[in-house]
């Protein structure tokens, strides 16, 4: 199986246990590992029929959000989410007024936005696993457009395929910018015990591999928010961005945003 990312060879990396219990509907899972840029993907979880796929994660990711679950796995960081778009908007470096939350689950993040940060738009949501077509905050797949902020949070390491990628990338206007929420390291360890190894988790970007995916969308630069634990894709070029950037910085007496005027930023170089 080739890599999703550059189409290089792959080779085994390492076999994860898990417990097998109803929630999980994992036993076991094997991992590979791209050649080239570094992608590491679970070649037991991309042979899975979509039905079986679909209810693995519709099934974990309900019980993890239920408010009377108690759990131990780390959610994203809504709240630094929703505060990080409010920054990055009111300072103009994106613009808000047409939005989608690409797989945006039960709409956590624009319950946060709605409650804390009202005076900014609302995201659309488009989730292919758990869609609630009763609420009229969420579209299906045939009235998607082109919208100046896509934002994925916790989905690319669930990706399973190279047309959902681009699916995503198709959904961000000429002048728009891609928000990635995920795990994005310089080397993914060989350890069974690596703590983002989920059941659900089929798919772990690296550095290389992100930058190849940005090149190949037409991304110019990035920002990333550590708070937040999101990148910021833009197609635009940087112009005087970098100084709005610094400002905040200097504002916040900290620096909340990190800039690479000319790729990817390649942020964690290690754990």
């Amino acid at each position: 199986m080739n890599c999703v990312i550059c189409n290089s060879k792959t080779n085994f990396y390492f076999t994860k246990e898990f417990s097998g219990d109803d929630r999980k509907m994992l036993n076991n899972s094997s991992y590979l590992k791209c050649c080239n840029c570094g992608f590491v993907f679970s070649e037991t979880i991309f042979n899975m029929d979509i039905s079986e796929f679909s209810k693995l994660n519709l099934n974990y990711h309900t019980y993890i959000e239920d408010p009377k679950t108690i759990s131990d796995v780390n959610q994203p960081p809504y709240i630094d989410q929703a505060l990080m778009l409010k920054v990055l908007h009111k300072n103009g470096l994106i613009d808000m007024s047409s939005s989608l939350d690409f797989a945006g689950g039960l709409g956590t993040l624009n319950k946060i936005l709605r409650k804390y940060f009202n005076d900014i738009p609302l995201f659309k949501i488009y989730d292919p696993y758990m869609q609630d077509l009763s609420n009229n905050i969420y579209v299906e797949k045939d009235q998607l457009k082109k919208y100046s902020v896509v934002f994925t949070s916790a989905f690319f390491e669930h990706i399973r395929d190279r047309s959902t990628l681009e699916e995503i990338n198709s959904c961000v206007a000429d002048d728009g910018v891609l928000v990635i929420h995920t795990l994005i390291c310089e080397n993914v360890p060989k350890d069974p015990n690596w703590f983002y190894l989920l059941p659900v988790h089929s798919a772990f970007h690296t550095n290389k591999s992100m930058g190849i995916l940005m090149e190949s969308w037409g991304y110019k630069w990035s920002i990333y928010c550590p708070k937040s634990k999101c990148w910021v894709l833009f197609k635009n070029g940087v112009g005087q961005k970098e100084n709005i950037i610094f400002r905040i910085n200097r504002e916040f007496q900290c620096k909340y945003l990190t800039v690479n005027p000319s790729g990817f930023v390649g942020y964690w170089k290690g754990f």
